[in-house]
Parts: structure tokens; C-alpha cells; sequence
């Protein structure tokens, strides 16, 4: 009865009736690594003690009791989980650990705080030390512990790789093609000439293309052409083809719709279509002919969009640049050189790109779009996947205006789409909601900044913030507050405004080779019908897979930025505080490295919080810690299994 929730047990052997368990709040339980957890229900939050937890695990469905209030727990409610109610984990990655006549998969997510015991004799192959992947077929309960079996063996756990084999298996992103795919991949052919046949297909191989993209790039999606033509700047955006090879519900595109994106983790890149695909027939090689889908853009002196014009062509890129090399033309040019004294022959036509995307940009300031300046961390590897140091990736006039161009066709794409009314997937981003908006002003009022028309949910008001704050030195931090406040850009096929681009219509056109929805436009673009009925879960499920993925990236990078500050334990930095707790506060370093910094009543001096502010002051010597604040500290613990840092002041 008790398994089935019918009862529960009790002390001295007995039993009691868990009748009345149906009015007991349901909600899903967060475990934290030390093994509290907590539930968000209905009736508000609880917090579960690690001898609470009934044998439930992380991200489980369950029913909890309120005990009554404990005395020195302030406004925390306390629960205990009377009942599992649905489990969500079914497999597990972990270190296999073999005693004989005993093993057990020790999970290496510290949130699943059981160890899962297995029969050796399943799994003849597997040793001590294994990282393994083991389902669970007993879930753990107050008498028995967790049972399962192996279903892989990943390697030895200290082979370089395994540890982002782990979260690619703990996300659970598919890393193999079905075998009917990779056939049909290797059995496609470019057919320039075929394509060419089409009545609609442009030969565009004289004009000017080129791309532009970061160093380490193996596929090429979109390419540009730009010259003056008539009095207007005729922007060309050439996007890879993919629809034209891959078809609604063939084998390739069941793989394909399944991932929905690709994933560039710090040390591979999981792709979303076969390399014959992504990085040979459809990939917009220099000096190879390619079908693409185009979208030419004219605009006048302002930047304004006077017409254009979409439709299937074969082109022939003439030139690969790299961010970087874009980047030193550009400053050569800014520096005073002429583009005819450069050694560069398309030096003339990034000048007149640049030119473009800043009037591009200027538009959307206007607007009121938002222009998020925050550096990303690359961690950089050697042969045995170790970091040697992370590089700092940030904006330039390189990328900017790369992503301008990248932006007009998106733009211009949907509205097309919207304007004949036909269907579409379109991408949105709603307004900030007013709860978020709770939180974030006072923050930002107690660090100085004006407020004015962010209640409002003005997006020109949130520029000006982020304008203010690029003058001051915890812009990282303030970039990342907003960020937060802000809803999740999703896909949908209803048309609603971008609020972040301030764009009234938006879709994913320029990227199909890693982006599932942008497939989906290219095809709606051909044929309106030719994914009736389906576009909605479509949708759906390529914002869910969005997620994963973004998920599993920045595991990669935490993890590989944990391990590289294990080298430094015991070294002292300068840092940012990013966020107030009641027992301390988080910092940020200049290489993005996050940390907890726990103040300790007994060395340091006890502190009130003001969760409002985010403030904690010494009782006694009115010592101050707020948001923004530079600290210096020390890196004191580093666990790159929990991807946490520690330091102290």
C-alpha cells in the first residue's frame, strides 16, 4: 500500500492511511548538490531537508506534507515528500565503481544523490572506472536503494573528451544519424544544372559574393553581395539551399526536425544535418557553385528598405573571410588607407557594407531595439581537451555587420510572408512582465541608474539604460540583470512583435543549415502547403530543443572554466558582485568565472540582507555589499563535477 501511496509507514512498524494525501500540495522538487531540495507548488515554496526527501530525485513530481513551524526558520516553510508522484529521471551517467560482489554507478550529477547498484554480470565488458550509462529500473525508498543495469560504456573516466561526452548524454542529444539518412546523404549530388532549369532560379555566379564568418567555421550558411545600383545599395543575402536536398518527412529530415539545431559544445559541434550536408554540398564554399535562396534588399541613403525581391539562384563565392581579417581591413580603413592601396580587392565592398549595417543599426536604435554588448568566453583547448586559457569574445564592426544584414533579411523575409498571408514561423519575443520588472528596479535605482519608461516596458528605455551602463564599469552586470528580466525568444505561428529587436514581424531565415524553423521558412517560402497542419508542434518543439541546447553549451564552457581555475586555487582576483544571498554573494571575474563568497558570521561580522536591494550590511562595522561592487578575492575550492566555484574575501 505504501508503494502505491495508498499508505505510509510510521514508527515501531505501523502503518497509517494516506486517504487525506490527495489534498497534499504537488509540485516539482529541485535537489540541491548538499541534498535539500525544494517544491514549488500551489500553495508557495517548501523546503525539503536531505532526510526528507522521501527517495525522490531531481525533477520529480511529488506530494508533500507542510510540517509544522520550526522554531528559528524564519519565513522558510518546510515540508516532507509523502509521495513520488511521477519520476523524472530514467538514466543516469556516472563512474562505475565495482566491489565485489557489489558495483554501483556513482552519478556524476551531484543532484542525484543516490548510487545506482547494478549486476556486473549484465555488462561483462564494463570495469572499474568506467564512465558509464545506467537506467534505473528500482527507484530508491526509505528501505531499498536505487537498481539498474548498463546500457553503455563511455570509456575510462579519465579519457580527454569524457567529460563533455557526460553532458552530452545528460542532455540527452542524439549524436548519430539514422543509417538511412547518412545513405541518403551520401547518395545526394549538388545538380547545379538541374537547379539551373528552374524558370525562378537566377544565375548569380558573376556577382560578388563573399563570406564572413569566426575562424574556427566548418559550414557556410549565408553569404553577401553588396554594390550601388540606381541609387540605392543593392544587399544581397545568399542562404544555403538546404530545402532543395532535404524534404519534408524523408529520412534525413526526421533526423533533422528530431535535434531541430545544431550544438557547439566547447570541444565539438553536434550537427543538425550529415556532414555530407552541412559541410560540403549545401555549406557556400568559396569557388564552388552552390544553390541558395536569395533575398535582395535595395535601400535608399537612410537605410530605409525601398524594395526587394526573394527567389531560388546558384552562386559562386568568391572569398572566405574570417571575423578577423574583416576586422583589420576595416581599421585599416578607418585608420585613413584607401581601399584601392589595399592589397584586398573586396576591401571597397566591406567599407560599403560597414557603411550600410551603421546606418542599419542606427535605424533600429531608433526603435528602440536592444543592443546587448556583453563579452562571451571561449575557452581555448589543448589536444587532451584541457583549457589553456579563455579568450573573450566581443562585438566589433566585423560581426556587427554581419548580424545587420542577417537581421534586414529576417525581417524582411516575415514580413513578406505576413504581407501575402501566408503561414509562417515566425520568431517572438514578448515584453518583459511586470513581476521581472518587481524585481530588477530597485536594483537598478540603489545602483544609480534612471528608470524612467522601463515600468512601461519601453524597449528605447531599456537602451538607455544599457547606454549608461557601458560608461560604467559593471556593464557585464547590468546587461545580464535585463537579460534576465526578459521573457525567452521562442518560435510560433502566430505573427507577434520582437520585443528585443523592436521588430513588429521577425523569422529564421539566414541560417538552415543548423537551425530546424529556418528549413521550415526556406520550404514555406516554396510551396506555402508544404508542412500543413504540422507547423505548431513544429514550433514547439524547435523552442524546446533551443533550450537543451543552450543548456548543454554552457555546461561545456563552465566546465572547461572551472577546470582551467583549478589551476589557479589559492590565487586572489579582482571581481564583480553579481548577486546578494542571505549567506553571501556571487562574483563574476573579468574572464567571466563565477563564484559564491559565503560571509561568515564568525570570521567576518553577521549581515542583514535586503532582498529588496540586494544589499547585505554589517551589523557592526556597516560594511556594505551590493550589486556592482569590485571585490578582491581568493579562489579558495573548485569542483568541476558540480561546475561551482568558492572563493573568499
Amino acid at each position: 500500500m505504501a508503494r502505491h501511496g495508498k499508505a505510509r509507514r510510521g514508527g515501531k512498524g505501523r502503518g497509517h492511511s494516506s486517504r487525506l494525501q490527495g489534498n497534499c500540495p504537488l509540485g516539482v522538487i529541485d535537489i540541491a548538490r548538499e541534498g535539500y531540495g525544494f517544491v514549488e507548488t500551489q500553495e508557495g515554496t517548501f523546503y525539503i531537508p536531505a532526510n526528507r526527501t522521501g527517495g525522490a530525485m531531481n525533477g520529480d513530481t511529488v506530494e508533500v506534507r507542510p510540517r509544522p513551524a520550526q522554531r528559528g526558520a524564519g519565513m522558510r516553510r518546510e515540508a516532507v515528500v509523502v509521495r513520488v508522484h511521477k519520476r523524472a529521471l530514467e538514466y543516469v551517467v556516472g563512474v562505475l565503481r565495482v566491489c565485489d560482489p557489489l558495483a554501483a554507478v556513482v552519478p556524476q550529477d551531484p543532484r542525484v544523490q543516490h548510487d545506482i547498484f547494478v549486476d556486473m554480470r549484465q555488462a561483462p565488458a564494463a570495469k572499474d572506472g568506467d564512465m558509464v550509462l545506467a537506467r534505473i529500473t528500482g527507484y530508491p525508498t526509505r528501505g531499498c536503494a536505487a537498481t539498474g543495469y548498463i546500457v553503455e560504456v563511455l570509456g575510462d573516466s579519465n579519457r580527454p573528451g569524457i567529460d563533455v561526452d557526460v553532458i552530452v548524454h545528460d542532455h540527452g542529444l542524439s549524436t548519430e544519424f539514422s543509417a538511412q539518412a547518412l545513405q541518403r546523404a551520401r547518395a545526394l549530388e549538388a545538380d547545379i544544372e538541374g537547379a539551373l532549369e528552374d524558370p525562378l532560379c537566377h544565375d548569380l555566379r558573376g556577382r560578388v559574393t563573399f563570406t564572413i564568418d569566426p575562424a574556427d567555421a566548418r559550414d557556410f550558411d549565408d553569404a553577401i553581395s553588396i554594390e550601388s545600383i540606381g541609387g540605392y545599395t543593392r544587399l544581397g543575402v545568399h542562404i544555403a539551399d538546404v530545402s532543395s536536398y532535404v524534404a519534408f518527412d524523408d529520412s534525413i529530415d526526421i533526423c533533422a526536425r528530431d535535434r531541430a539545431t545544431s550544438v557547439y559544445l566547447v570541444d565539438r559541434v553536434i550537427p543538425m544535418l550529415p556532414e555530407e550536408l552541412s559541410c560540403d554540398i549545401c555549406s557556400l564554399r568559396p569557388g564552388v557553385d552552390r544553390r541558395a535562396l536569395t533575398c535582395d534588399m535595395h535601400f535608399d541613403e537612410e537605410g530605409v528598405l525601398r524594395r526587394y525581391q526573394i527567389f531560388p539562384s546558384v552562386i559562386r563565392s568568391r572569398r572566405r573571410f574570417t571575423y578577423a581579417q574583416a576586422q583589420e581591413l576595416l581599421d585599416q580603413l578607418e585608420q585613413g588607407a584607401s581601399p584601392s592601396s589595399l592589397a584586398e580587392p573586396l576591401a571597397p565592398r566591406l567599407l560599403e557594407l560597414h557603411r550600410l549595417a551603421e546606418k542599419l543599426l542606427a535605424r533600429r536604435e531608433e526603435r528602440g531595439s536592444l543592443d546587448f554588448d556583453a563579452p562571451e568566453a571561449k575557452p581555448v583547448l589543448d589536444e587532451d581537451g584541457m583549457p589553456t586559457r579563455i579568450d573573450l569574445r566581443v562585438k566589433n564592426d566585423a560581426t556587427s555587420m554581419i548580424e545587420e544584414a542577417m537581421i534586414a533579411a529576417n525581417e524582411c523575409v516575415a514580413s513578406h510572408l505576413h504581407r501575402k498571408k501566408l503561414p509562417c514561423v515566425y520568431r517572438i519575443h514578448e515584453s518583459p512582465r511586470p513581476k521581472s520588472l518587481e524585481a530588477l528596479l530597485p536594483v537598478l535605482k540603489e545602483l544609480g541608474y534612471g528608470t524612467t519608461g522601463l515600468a512601461a516596458g519601453e524597449p528605447a528605455a531599456y537602451q538607455r539604460l544599457l547606454d549608461e551602463a557601458r560608461r560604467r564599469p559593471e556593464a557585464a552586470l547590468v546587461d545580464s540583470m535585463v537579460l534576465r528580466s526578459m521573457e525567452r525568444a521562442r518560435y510560433s505561428v502566430q505573427p507577434q512583435p520582437h520585443f528585443g529587436l523592436a521588430s513588429s514581424c521577425y523569422c529564421h531565415f539566414t541560417s538552415p543549415i543548423r537551425r530546424y524553423p529556418d528549413l521550415m521558412v526556406h520550404r514555406l517560402l516554396k510551396d506555402p502547403c508544404s508542412m500543413e497542419g504540422q507547423l505548431e508542434w513544429l514550433a514547439g518543439h524547435a523552442s524546446k530543443m533551443e533550450r537543451v541546447a543552450e543548456e548543454a553549451e554552457r555546461d561545456s564552457v563552465n566546465l572547461k572554466i572551472c577546470q582551467y581555475m583549478a589551476a589557479h586555487l589559492g590565487e586572489s582576483f579582482e571581481a564583480t558582485i553579481c548577486a546578494v544571498h542571505q549567506y553571501g554573494f556571487f562574483v563574476r571575474l573579468d574572464n567571466t568565472a563565477e563564484g559564491f563568497v559565503r560571509i561568515d558570521p564568525v570570521r567576518h561580522e553577521y549581515c542583514q540582507f535586503d532582498p529588496k536591494l540586494q544589499t547585505l550590511m554589517g551589523e557592526e562595522t556597516g560594511r556594505t555589499y551590493r550589486l556592482g561592487q569590485r571585490v578582491r578575492v581568493r579562489l579558495a575550492h573548485v569542483d568541476p563535477r558540480d561546475q561551482s566555484m568558492d572563493f573568499e574575501l
